[in-house]
């Protein structure tokens, strides 16, 4: 005989109720058969194994086991499991078969293996004893009355366990399980029969209360939700815990289905839920020695007589273990670990810590819990909401740097937080007013009128400040202007001015244009890069702008106009506008006198050729300053009309023709001024005539002496008809021509052209005797087939 006690209640009234009259009929008969080839009971007695031959013949494994959490004292209380490898896989006929089976070789009272009474108390019923069902009544929690055609009504066990701890110094915490259970044969509750494997696959589902099965089942899905895993049929029991704040909605709903919810080993005992969630409560009360006594109460509704512990991290809800009752009650909103675990407890703080205890730890500790006096013995402190501190830092070229905190005066303490985050570090702890903040933070309409103060929260479901966001230009203007006045009005804003912060005005006053023009001096940029005199075509520009008496930098005025800005913002915080017609044409006149320079100078500089921009400019403004040479220069350019016509001189032994006249008061007029210019007639015109009138009328007037000669650089071929021409023409000029190199003529330049008026190279010697012509002084430059420069 082998123990196997909890095969005693698996009689013919159990199975029936668990398994249906129809399966256990169907077992009786293979037992009958002897279709059980194979039966043996192992794990110390708690598993049957058996192999029982099917309707083809062919052999199926089945297992029946005691749970390990199975009673195996009480019939009702007992909790088993099967398994099968025929296509019902669980609770089959097959299993039937191996229990009767197996209570043979057990040798228990009850039915054999051909399924004949033994027991005659067990024979033809299987209504329990009249004893049992009077004090079932009274022990056990009944299944509620139910339609039967809606199936079987369902219960949830709420159980009270200690999980393992991988060390043995370790205590854990009891926590609260659940599991299903169904309705008993004999009107009680049971654990056979219903599982979360049955509820999730759907086993036994038309046995089941539907609606009873779709709360139940809630907690399972929620439960693989929360945890984000899969729920294996091993698990028997879903932790609370791992529910969270969602248990008490499911436990609602499932009372509201008319699910029963009960505790106990055997589900014989009530669960009772408070009606109303309870919230924490601080009693402070100050003993005769200036001590402060700290008591965590909660309401009279929840027993004091058994342990209690919490549910969920952080903690929502509590439940007290009683011996023949389990209480549930639910906190107004989840608390803090530590002030649930305060709860029934006192904690004492000294005399000498009560102040800091009420201005730091009182705030924070109102926010969680209800905070009394009950003796009045304590004067709580009044608790200021935050205010909002905004220090404002002054930049150079009109930036402003803002920076946001809250504010919090915690007894003599003044403490800023960040707009997010926990707090100030390494100070004393504040008790942040989310609800607070975020009402100030919602009023702050007013930044909208500054682009980028304030933006879409990532959620977008509003806006959020931008906590340290930097200004320019006229978005500082705005700022001062617009938004500034309205924040210091209000009482729950703090604004602190780190630098002098402008008083920003605008002026509408049109802008004053004055311009000038200065002879450059040895050593300016823009003087000559090869000789130490100026360049005499390039004068210096001198361009000042004024708005309503303040001077205004040009190149930032240029800049804000390249950018297409709309403001200027002087210095001094006046401001104008750019939208002016004369500043536009300004900005194109500069650029077009920056254009024809070579390299960027230093300033401006205007050549006389741009005789043409300058009238632009005195159109603009007003003409402070003209240099001498400048005003003589421009204005012979700018009456081209009236241009000079010297007579020719009588030293020319020619008669110019009309047109040759014309190209000789051209060239005479850009001598006597000091400019360049380009004769470009035909070939053939007489040119060189021109050229050589023109150098002779210099010569008479004394301009033009041996001392700085005209220089006069041909191609080769026609460097000797240069000086045919001037013997013929121009007698009285002293012409010496250069045909070979320094190092062939064996003297330098200064001294072959000693005493000549004009002096005729090639370009090819030129280009050889390039330092030769250098050292040499010369008052003028002629380019004969000037293309030839390339």
């Amino acid at each position: 005989m082998t123990a196997a006690p909890w095969l005693t209640f698996l009689d013919e009234a159990h199975l029936r109720a668990e398994l249906g009259d129809t399966t256990v009929d169907r077992g009786r008969r293979y037992s009958r058969q002897n279709r059980v080839v194979k039966c043996t009971i192992g794990r110390g007695g708690t598993l049957v194994v058996a192999k029982v031959k099917g309707h083809r013949a062919s052999a199926y494994t089945t297992t029946v086991s005691l749970d390990e959490d199975g009673d195996d004292a009480q019939g009702e209380g007992l909790s088993w499991s099967s398994t099968c490898t025929c296509p019902m896989e669980l609770d089959c006929k097959h299993v039937v078969a191996a229990v009767l089976a197996a209570r043979g070789i057990a040798g228990v009272d009850g039915l054999d293996t051909a399924g004949s009474p033994r027991d005659p108390a067990l024979a033809g019923s299987a209504e329990p004893p009249a004893w049992q069902t009077v004090f079932d009544a009274i022990v056990r929690p009944a299944a509620p009355a139910a339609d039967t055609s809606r199936g079987k009504p369902l219960a949830l066990l709420a159980e009270v366990s200690t999980p393992a701890t991988r060390f043995a110094k370790s205590q854990a915490q009891p926590r609260l399980t659940l599991r299903p259970l169904t309705a008993g044969a004999n009107g009680g509750w049971v654990r056979t029969g219903v599982s979360w494997q049955d509820l999730e696959y759907g086993y036994r589902s038309g046995a089941i209360n539907p609606e009873h099965r779709s709360a139940v089942r809630a907690f399972q899905l929620w439960e693989r939700t929360r945890t984000n895993g899969y729920f294996y049929s091993s698990n028997q029991t879903v932790a609370v815990d791992d529910l969270g704040l969602a248990f008490w909605r499911l436990l609602e709903e499932a009372l509201a289905a008319g699910v029963t919810l009960v505790t106990g080993n055997r589900g014989q005992h009530a669960v009772r839920l408070l009606p109303e969630p309870i919230a924490p409560v601080l009693d402070l009360s100050t003993t005769s020695a200036g001590a402060l006594t700290v008591r965590g109460n909660l309401p009279p509704s929840l027993p004091t007589d058994g342990p209690r512990h919490v549910i969920g991290s952080p903690p929502h809800g509590l439940f007290v273990q009683l011996q023949d009752e389990l209480v549930l009650a639910r906190f107004a909103e989840a608390v803090d670990p530590g002030l649930a675990a305060l709860m029934g407890r006192t904690v004492h703080v000294p005399a000498a810590d009560v102040d800091r205890f009420l201005q730091h730890y009182y705030p924070t500790l109102r926010q969680q819990a209800r905070v009394i006096s009950s003796d009045d013995t304590v004067e709580l402190p009044e608790v200021l909401p935050p205010r909002l501190a905004l220090r404002l830092t002054v930049e150079p070229e009109h930036r402003l740097r803002l920076h946001w905190a809250f504010r919090y005066d915690v007894g003599r303490d003044r403490i800023d937080v960040p707009l997010r985050g926990d707090g100030a570090r390494g100070g004393p702890p504040v008790a942040r007013d989310s609800a607070a903040e975020q009402a100030l933070l919602t009023s702050l309409d007013v930044l909208d009128a500054v682009p980028g103060l304030r933006t879409a929260k990532d959620d977008l479901t509003g806006v959020a400040v931008v906590a340290d966001p930097e200004l320019t230009g006229m978005d500082t203007v705005r700022f001062v202007r617009d938004v500034l006045p309205e924040l210091e009005r209000r009482d729950d804003i703090d604004v602190s001015v780190a630098g002098d912060l402008p008083a920003y005005t605008e002026t509408t006053a049109a802008p004053l244009v004055s311009v000038s023009t200065s002879d450059p001096e040895p050593g300016d940029l823009f003087s000559s890069p090869a000789e130490d005199g100026p360049q005499l075509d390039w004068f210096g520009l001198g361009i000042d702008i004024t708005v309503d008496g303040h001077p205004v930098p040009l190149a930032r005025l240029l800049t804000a106009l390249s950018l297409g800005e709309e403001h200027l913002i002087l210095d001094n915080g006046t401001w104008f506008s750019l939208d002016v017609p004369a500043l536009r044409a300004l900005r194109r006149i500069v650029a077009e006198a920056r254009g024809l320079q070579d390299r960027e100078p230093d300033r401006l500089r205007i050549n006389r050729f741009q005789a043409g921009m300058w009238a632009e400019l005195v159109e603009l403004g007003v003409v402070t300053h003209q240099s001498e040479r400048w005003a003589r220069s421009v204005g012979a350019l700018l009456m081209l009309e009236d241009l000079p016509r010297p007579d020719v001189p009588a030293g020319v032994d020619a008669e110019l023709r009309h047109y040759q006249l014309d190209g000789y008061h051209w060239l005479s007029l850009l001598w006597d001024h000091d400019l360049g210019g380009i004769l470009a007639d035909d070939m053939g015109l007489g040119k060189t005539l021109q050229t050589l009138a023109m150098a002779e009328r210099a010569r008479a007037a004394g301009s033009l002496t041996p001392d700085e000669p005209l220089l006069v650089v041909a191609p080769t071929s026609v460097v000797s008809a240069w000086l045919r021409e001037a013997a013929r023409f121009t007698p009285n000029l002293h012409v010496v021509g250069l045909t070979e190199t320094e190092r062939r003529r064996g003297v330098p330049v200064a001294e072959a052209t000693v005493g000549a008026h004009v002096v005729v190279t090639s370009y090819a010697i030129f280009r050889l005797d390039e330092d030769g012509f250098r050292a040499r002084q010369w008052r003028g430059l002629v380019l004969d087939e000037a293309q030839f420069v390339k």
